[in-house]
């Protein structure tokens, strides 16, 4: 089981570098906005498009403990899985590159 462990470990420790890399991508291009929309409407321009993330896929909207209850009894298939978590970590990253507050430690966990 140690090796499994440590497989995880790996890959939750790219999964981190990439959320890390991708709120700073967000914020970068953000930034690049300044000189032309004011920064007031920075969260309305990231929450048109966290939005329609949510339009498409309503589990990556609020908090997610349903999620991680679901994910945690196995009711989501790993692909759909994979498939929502990659999403609500570019939501996430949209809002927190845009201004907006946002939960830090529930959202990446569903």
């Amino acid at each position: 089981t140690l090796p499994l462990y440590m497989l995880i470990a790996v890959l939750v420790t790219f999964a981190s570098v990439l959320a890390a890399r991708c709120v700073a991508l967000f914020d970068k291009l953000f930034r690049t906005l300044e000189p032309l929309i004011s920064d007031f409407w920075w969260p309305v321009i990231g929450g048109v498009f966290i939005g329609l993330i949510g339009y498409f896929s309503p589990r990556t909207l609020g908090v997610g403990g349903q999620n991680i209850s679901d994910f945690a009894r196995g009711v989501v298939p790993p692909g759909q899985a994979l498939g929502i978590a990659c999403l609500k970590m570019l939501s996430w990253s949209i809002a927190l590159g845009c201004g907006c507050s946002g939960g830090v430690v529930a959202p990446l966990l569903s």
